[in-house]
């Protein structure tokens, strides 16, 4: 097991419900978010953020997203300068500390009064692209599956107040045979996945979400394998 290693919070946001153009009409959105002096986290999130589409966002066990700075550097190389002026991937924290491809299900970060556990990557769709359209010459979606960094959704295990500048750590869960959340972004993204990949996986204390889609992907691989 990796020993804990500090963090601090750089910046917080929350959104309110927005249209954002994606393709030929308005899609009402809550990931145009700005930065806040301090946030309130509940059982169920972050107080004052707004979801649209809670069919795949939001819910306790995506209460809270987070997004590092490393991952947010990591872009600038392809062009997108992720600044802490607003949150440009829809997080509710950007902080210091590990990049999410290294995060596993199961790993707590202490911030401040606030526990948060790791529980799934966030995966990158069209509405996320078109919000970036006007800062990212790239193809989003293609290009955070190919960098593999897609933040870290989390449940609260322990509420409060956060604010900027509040230090913690990142406690990496005592199960180093978990996958990672790149790993997940990747058994997401797989068409044929392999049945002990997938079993790895439903180890671990995943979102729900996440657990059905692999549940789905295993009883379709044992019927395919026979």
């Amino acid at each position: 097991m990796t020993a804990p290693s500090q963090l601090h919070v750089l910046a917080l946001y929350t959104g309110d419900l927005t249209r954002i153009p994606v393709g030929q009409k308005l899609t009402r959105s809550g990931i145009h978010k700005q930065p806040q002096p301090q946030l309130e986290v509940g059982a169920d999130g972050a107080v004052g953020d707004h979801i649209a589409n809670k069919k795949y966002h939001g819910g306790p066990d995506q209460a809270v997203y987070l997004y590092t700075q490393a991952d947010a550097e990591a872009w600038a190389a392809l062009g997108l300068q992720a600044g802490l002026e607003r949150a440009y991937f829809g997080e509710n924290v950007r902080l210091s500390g590990p990049s999410s491809a290294e995060v596993r299900p199961g790993d707590r970060f202490r911030l401040g009064e606030v526990v948060l556990e790791a529980t799934a990557p966030r995966l990158p769709c069209a509405l996320a692209a078109a919000y970036l359209a006007g800062d990212y010459p790239g193809n989003f979606v293609k290009d955070m599956y190919a960098l593999g960094l897609p933040g870290i959704y989390t449940r609260v295990i322990s509420s409060g107040t956060l604010r900027p500048g509040d230090v913690g750590e990142w406690q990496p869960a005592p199960q180093p045979d978990a996958p990672t959340l790149q790993e997940l972004m990747q058994l997401h993204k797989a068409r044929k996945p392999r049945p002990e990949a997938l079993r790895r996986a439903l180890a671990a204390p995943v979102a729900v979400r996440l657990r059905e889609e692999l549940q789905e992907k295993l009883a379709k691989a044992e019927a395919r394998l026979g």
